[in-house]
């Protein structure tokens, strides 16, 4: 009976120390989840991945819309208009009066480009920025030019997504194919004057000579943007 209860008595510690374990692994696996889960941390590989797709996914089809009314629709490049829903002025970020009043050069319209505007995960952003004007939002701007694409003189339409985390915009560049680490433009950072018909070569997009889509670390300027998504919509 000694022996017995002696078993009994070890078999119930390892039930207790395989207990324990599963309630400390159970904790430390909520605090990894919790912390994942606020702003700044980092996202998990799976679900970056799936962001970055949206991502990918939202540039490439802004792109086609541009592309096809500047064909099908005859928009000149100044006549692009990013102005959303409800298309009466009040969206003043975007509203452009070179655009047609038939909304045939309305990227968010169906007369026009029909893309379904959408914001990304918040998860994507750094949240040190959260303060930021363009924070969480998808930024057009002709006042900012690429080197190789076009005449060097002249602003790019580009499509921007700036306050990225790091690891997102990695991610981002191996899906475009960019080499890492990701380029650093420290010369004057890149200027996000949202769309309105106009263009500018005022700053540069340094260090991705050629590039039309990727991603570009900015760490100077007035508004520092730090990790940018960029896709050229027109190249000019």
């Amino acid at each position: 009976m000694i022996s017995a209860n002696r078993y009994m008595n070890t078999q119930a510690g390892n039930v207790l120390v395989i207990i324990l374990v599963a309630v400390a692994l159970f904790a430390a696996l909520s605090f990894v989840t919790s912390t994942m889960m606020r702003g700044g941390a980092q996202v998990g590989t799976e679900k970056a991945g799936i962001y970055v797709s949206e991502i990918l996914t939202y540039a490439r089809s802004v792109n086609e819309a541009v592309r096809f009314m500047r064909v099908s629709n005859e928009c000149d490049d100044e006549a692009m208009s990013f102005e959303r829903s409800p298309y009466d002025g009040t969206d003043a970020d975007y509203e452009n009066a070179n655009a047609s009043t038939d909304f045939s050069c309305h990227v968010f319209h169906p007369r026009g480009g029909g893309v379904a505007f959408s914001a990304m995960h918040s998860e994507i952003f750094d949240a040190a920025y959260n303060g930021d004007a363009d924070y969480g939002q998808w930024v057009i701007s002709g006042f900012s030019k690429i080197l190789g694409l076009g005449n060097d003189s002249r602003g790019e339409l580009i499509l921007a997504l700036p306050y990225l985390k790091k690891p997102i915009c990695e991610i981002l560049a191996k899906r475009v194919g960019q080499s890492l680490p990701i380029p650093v433009d420290n010369v004057a950072g890149i200027d996000l004057t949202k769309f309105i018909g106009n263009y500018a070569s005022i700053e540069t997009y340094d260090a991705v000579d050629d590039l039309m889509t990727g991603c570009i670390n900015v760490t100077s300027g007035g508004s520092a943007q730090h990790y940018t998504f960029f896709s050229v919509l027109i190249s000019r």
